[in-house]
């Protein structure tokens, strides 16, 4: 899965939203120290180390909401000078230490003239098995500076230390890597040490004097790369089974969700509904269709009112599963789908699929409109009787 946020710098970082506040997200964050500065060239006699590449830490499994803020700091790269010793680069840290990468430190000026020893992976916090030290900064000779250090790898699962910056021979070249930031090139002869190429890597040595002191190249400044490892956002989700406009019959219906969620990832749901049918008028009826009454066609708010249907304005479903002789299966209930109300089927004609049908609504609303349904779909069904509550 793809990096979902890069952080640089110093800061709070806001986890960002998608789920309801207060609801765990699971991240993983990875860690970059700073790369130390690669050695000045102080000398007629030698030039500069490389300077040590920033160690790589990583840290899974991190629970956060939504709106919590976490605190952060990536290391500065190891301060260039002319003068001695390249700067140290500075840990990266993730909400104090959560996950903490060691800075690489800087390369040496003559007369030792060793690159800096990378970021120490046992000064690193993260998961025991997902670490790896800097690239120690190469060597410089007399006349050139040495490489600097490439980051710790991060390749999974066996992640492995920063290669090190090459030693002066021709202005040693920095440490590199398929899956590490790259340390910078030392310096040639008289010339200034290359600075790191991107995040963590070790700036190079600068190259012997020659009328004045060369400068070592600037550490890379460190880097925390996060990773959501649950849905930033609800899924966007289609019923796959049944099919939309299907008829469900079994009291019990298994519906099958699919989709892709906001990282692209294949997500499937099955629901199986519950069959507590207590919503459900009756079920020995097998269908049902809602109707609407407007509160734009209701002049004031009305009790015990007559609603006429012309059953012809239902769909063909209605007119395929309806009792074909009279109607005598239709029933009428309230919104809750439960409530039985009085109806009258003057007559139905199945060869036309028209009919015409009168119920009783205990109450028709003026500001808000009101639903009912009608059931259908029993072939045991018998008429109500004239005098019966709901004939």
């Amino acid at each position: 899965m793809a990096v979902d946020v890069t952080l640089t710098g110093s800061g709070n970082w806001t986890v960002p939203g998608g789920q309801a506040v207060g609801t765990a997200r699971i991240i993983t964050v990875e860690c970059f120290g700073g790369g130390g500065a690669g050695g000045a060239g102080t000398s007629a006699s030698g030039g500069g180390g490389g300077g040590g590449g920033g160690a790589y830490s990583k840290k899974t499994a991190i629970a956060v909401t939504p709106g919590q803020v976490i605190p952060y700091v990536c290391g500065a790269g190891g301060i260039k000078n002319n003068t001695g010793t390249g700067g140290a680069g500075q840990d990266t840290t993730f909400n104090t230490n959560v996950c903490v990468a060691d800075g690489g430190l800087g390369g040496e000026a003559y007369a030792s003239m060793a690159g800096g020893a990378g970021g120490a992976e046992a000064n690193c916090i993260g998961d025991a098995s997902s670490q790896a030290k800097g690239g120690n900064g190469g060597l410089a000779n007399i006349t050139y500076g040495g490489g600097g250090g490439e980051s710790g790898n991060f390749a999974s699962p066996n992640y492995v230390d920063g290669n090190a910056g090459s030693a002066g021979s021709a202005g040693g070249a920095g440490g590199t890597g398929t899956t590490g930031y790259d340390g910078g090139a030392g310096a040639a002869a008289h010339g200034q040490g290359s600075d790191a190429p991107s995040y963590a890597g070790g700036g190079g040595g600068g190259g012997h004097m020659s009328g004045g002191a060369e400068y070592g190249g600037t550490g890379g400044p460190g880097v925390i790369l996060i990773t959501y490892t649950t849905l930033e956002s609800a899924p966007t989700v289609t019923l796959g089974t049944p099919n939309d406009g299907d008829t469900i019959t079994d009291t019990t219906p298994a519906l099958l969700f699919t989709g892709t969620d906001a990282n692209a990832d294949e997500v499937e749901y099955e629901v199986q509904v519950s069959n507590d049918v207590s919503f459900w008028y009756n079920s020995s009826w097998l269908y049902r269709v809602k109707i609407t009454v407007l509160a734009s066609k209701v002049a004031e708010n009305l009790s015990n009112y007559p609603v006429y249907v012309d059953l012809s304005n239902l769909p063909s479903e209605f007119h395929t599963n309806v009792n074909q002789t009279d109607g005598r299966d239709i029933r009428i209930t309230s919104s809750d789908g439960v409530t039985e109300l009085p109806r009258e089927v003057v007559y139905y004609d199945s060869a036309n699929d028209k009919g015409e049908l009168h119920f009783k609504a205990t109450s028709l609303s003026h500001s808000t409109d009101t639903d009912f349904y009608i059931y259908y779909g029993n072939s045991s069904a018998t008429e109500p009787s004239d005098s019966s509550t709901y004939g």
